[in-house]
């Protein structure tokens, strides 16, 4: 690759990191993937401070991850629901999960966990396929065509 052409490489990923560029995105994300919808659960369960999640709130809507939706209008209360450009990210994270546990987690960490997918009732174990010939993908079977994505 040139370095004419390294200058013009995609920067979707670097786009990607820009809006989870903190932790706490991460984590309320993570908490809505397993159903939780509410202000005072999140606060709860990641033990946040109401400044701290009501921003990290307030950036994932502004991403277009997260919605807010009133469920009660006396007193005027919402719950945040993932759009669909947020459900996109849920391969994202399993991808993220599975690579922890193998390579930074203890067993303990996660061992009572699992992902089961409801369709076959067995564990998840996601793989990164090619959507033509079904075939799991790794690095070293990709080739990058610059001029062609222009």
């Amino acid at each position: 690759m040139t370095p004419s052409q390294a200058k013009h490489r995609p920067v979707a990923v670097e786009r990607t990191l820009e809006i989870f560029s903190d932790s706490w995105s991460f984590a309320v994300l993570q908490e809505v993937f397993f159903g939780v919808r509410r202000f005072g659960d999140f606060q709860s369960n990641l033990a946040i401070s109401r400044s701290v999640l009501t921003r990290r709130l307030k950036h994932l809507v502004a991403q277009k991850i997260l919605e807010r939706r009133r469920y009660s209008t006396r007193p005027a209360r919402y719950e945040y629901r993932l759009t669909e450009r947020g459900r996109d990210m849920y391969p994202i994270f399993v991808a993220f999960r599975q690579w922890g546990e193998r390579w930074l987690d203890d067993a303990e960490s996660h061992a009572g966990l699992r992902l089961i997918h409801r369709p076959c009732e067995h564990g998840l174990d996601m793989k990164f396929c090619c959507r033509h010939c079904g075939k799991e993908i790794h690095a070293s079977d990709v080739h990058y065509d610059l001029a062609s994505s222009a």
